[in-house]
């Protein structure tokens, strides 16, 4: 993508009817760069920290039917809208085996770890009458004894 993104992609889709499954790899995305998603209320900005993912698309009539993926976030910071203070940060975050079912709106996280957050994920079954989104509501955190990466 440019000299700090890596972005590898590899699959086979059928370009009349759109279906095919798509493997990605996608290494040293700067979080920063979500900046501009982030609510005005919030009065923070992310100051730091990168994101690696790989995962797997699978689409039919080019929708997403199943998504799958492991990622990783290193060296999460933020800070206080104009101050230099950090209002938060974390050395790493993994995610693995993360799916989402779009059909049958299921969404399951096999493992969440984390070296300063000590919280262990569970999956949850997501609400059909809900549009298939990530909502705070549709996966499950309960605290963990002692935290592992």
């Amino acid at each position: 993508m440019n000299e700090q993104v890596n972005i590898d992609i590899n699959g086979k889709l059928a370009l009349a009817e759109g279906n095919g499954t798509l493997s990605y790899t996608l290494d040293g995305l700067p979080l920063a760069w979500f900046n501009p998603n982030l609510p005005g209320a919030l009065r923070a900005k992310i100051s730091g920290g990168q994101a690696r993912a790989d995962g797997q698309l699978t689409l039919q009539k080019f929708e997403p039917t199943l998504i799958a993926l492991n990622a990783i976030i290193r060296d999460f910071s933020a800070r206080q809208e104009d101050a230099e203070t950090m209002l938060t940060g974390f050395s790493a975050v993994r995610f693995d085996g993360l799916s989402v079912d779009m059909e049958q709106h299921n969404l399951v996280l096999k493992n969440c770890r984390s070296k300063a957050i000590p919280v262990a994920c569970t999956s949850k079954k997501m609400d059909p009458s809900m549009p298939p989104t990530f909502g705070k509501k549709r996966l499950a955190m309960r605290p963990r004894s002692s935290p592992r990466v």
